[in-house]
């Protein structure tokens, strides 16, 4: 790392007393709120929310109701009572600076053993009461397209320890590494940074983030549940537009977003002048310009360190000192030797404060895997699959989320097996043809051998799209079609129909007998892009295994 400048200014003229400013388009709000209140609070009527909401300047409050009657996994007074609240439009607030919505958490209901889901921009409240979560998010995906599905406090363990039955139900989260590969999640959210803990949810958003998974980083307070007020654990999004519910909460699908404990500081990331949540490329190792802005709020007195993250790890540490509150700049210059993200941290006083979310950068095409991350991800489906009882399932329900279980496992090890060098007979070849976001990249299990079992994997196609697997014994010289480039002959031995999952993945396993021995295969996928890609095919890059 190589720092360039530091600027340290207090601006008392942009900057009000009391709360931290951002710059324009960056809306703050709560992501986890509650009117139904814990400890036996009162509801709090709509105009007690807008009132809490002015009072704490939050600018956005994401209304979670939830199941009150954790005794009656039925809900009966959800659905009768706070189910039909949800209507897919704003609350009337009689203040355009403040916008509020109705959502709902999955808490008091069966399937919260797995996580509380919690949902932001729901066309309504049903759901489909079932014991588990993922073909909840299945219905919620289908019935409100543009609603976003995330994880209320989460959390997950700092370190790679294996989890014991006793921690899988501690974690609260569970199942989450599942949805997110199965493209079920946009957003993790954070409700605390503990610093000196086991488990904290940086740890978790790092992880996920590790395999490539875009993810936004929110924060929300779980008002009056685990903290007192609304805005005690705020978001920080960049608007496009006029501020709207949805302009913010696309913001959020964006990952345009910063996190922050209350409103006394913002922070802020650009790489290579780009802001938070943008995909950057780079041809090969190199290096990019990072850009870090931490906010306090004037008399704010605040000093510590603000820490540049990649991968999870930090490859800038930069001191600062506000003594009256103000603004910091830092320009560092920090290595990409290989795809990977950055965010940003800061701490105050000794304490982490704020939070950005992940900024992307590609290298040489390659897909963003650490084989560590993903081994681990493996390794915790397996322990869950292996202690299914603890969750106390009927029959089909289990069998259904082994079967589940166990295709997201098969999405970590390609992953995994992506990120580690290659079998000494299998060899890529060419580039591929990209559809909706980034390289497509062809894969194996196994090691070849005649009469072996092989799986031949595909990673980050299009999701939900149909195609096919060509496999031929001659390689074709990167001719163009239809706008794609194939590296499999002209005649293929072998032409699969196949479907990608959500999660952009399809794999296949061929029946490799004896007379196998001594050739090669050439293979490469071939798709039909969605509707919203762009062009009508996309391909993987091809490869080669020899036998």
């Amino acid at each position: 790392m190589r720092l360039t400048t530091i600027v340290v200014a207090a601006l008392a003229a942009s900057i009000s007393s009391g709360q931290a400013v951002p710059p324009p388009k960056w809306y703050d709000g709560d992501v986890h709120v509650h009117v139904q209140q814990c400890d036996d609070l009162a509801i709090l009527t709509d105009a007690e929310l807008v009132a809490e909401l002015k009072a704490n300047d939050v600018s956005v409050g994401c209304v979670q109701y939830w199941n009150p009657d954790h005794t009656d996994l039925s809900a009966p007074v959800y659905f009768n009572v706070f189910e039909p609240l949800i209507t897919g439009t704003e609350i009337f607030t009689g203040d355009p600076s403040v916008v509020m919505q109705a959502g709902f958490e999955l808490s008091g209901f069966h399937a919260q053993q797995f996580g509380h889901l919690q949902v932001l921009g729901a066309s309504d409240g049903w759901i489909p009461n079932l014991p588990y979560l993922a073909p909840i998010i299945a219905y919620i995906k289908q019935t409100s397209p543009y609603a976003l599905i995330g994880f209320a406090h989460a959390r997950w363990l700092k370190s790679y320890q294996q989890l014991t039955p006793a921690l899988i139900q501690h974690i609260w989260n569970p199942e989450i590494p599942a949805d997110a590969i199965m493209g079920g999640v946009s957003f993790v959210e954070a409700y605390m940074f503990d610093d000196a803990g086991a488990i904290d949810p940086r740890a978790l958003y790092y992880k996920l983030s590790n395999v490539g998974l875009r993810i936004a980083f929110v924060g929300g307070s779980d008002n009056s549940c685990i903290w007192d007020a609304i805005g005690d654990v705020r978001t920080y999004a960049r608007v496009e537009g006029p501020l709207t519910y949805q302009s913010w909460i696309r913001a959020i699908r964006a990952r345009r977003t910063t996190v922050s404990l209350g409103k006394d500081y913002f922070l802020n990331l650009e790489v290579n002048g780009q802001g938070i949540g943008s995909e950057l490329s780079l041809p090969g190792p190199g290096t990019v310009a990072a850009r870090v802005t931490l906010v306090a709020s004037i008399g704010m007195p605040s000093s510590g360190t603000v820490r540049v993250l990649r991968g999870g790890d930090v490859a800038a540490s930069i001191p600062y000192d506000l003594p009256a509150g103000g603004t910091f700049t830092a320009a560092a210059q920090v290595s990409v030797p290989e795809s990977d993200w950055l965010a940003v941290e800061a701490d105050v006083n000794g304490a982490t404060k704020a939070h950005t979310s992940a900024t992307y950068i590609t290298v040489a095409g390659k897909l963003i895997v650490k084989a560590k991350d993903a081994d681990y991800w493996v390794s915790i489906l397996q322990t869950m699959a292996d202690n299914i009882g603890v969750y106390n399932l009927d029959p089909q329900s289990e069998a259904e989320l082994l079967g589940y279980l166990e295709e997201a496992k098969a999405m970590y090890e390609a992953l995994a097996a992506y990120a580690k060098p290659l079998n000494a007979s299998v060899s890529k070849i060419g580039v591929s043809t990209p559809a909706c976001s980034g390289s497509i990249a062809a894969g194996l299990l196994g090691t070849p051998s005649a009469g072996a079992s092989i799986v031949l994997t595909c990673l980050n196609a299009p999701p939900n799209a149909s195609g096919y697997l060509l496999a031929t014994t001659e390689q074709n010289q990167s001719m163009p079609i239809n706008g794609i480039v194939s590296y499999v002959g002209m005649h293929p031995a072998m032409v699969v129909p196949v479907a990608v999952n959500a999660g952009g993945f399809c794999q296949y396993e061929p029946i490799i007998g004896s007379g196998i021995a001594g050739k090669t295969i050439y293979a490469q996928w071939i798709f039909v892009n969605p509707q919203g890609c762009g062009g009508l095919l996309s391909s993987s890059d091809g490869i080669a295994v020899s036998f």
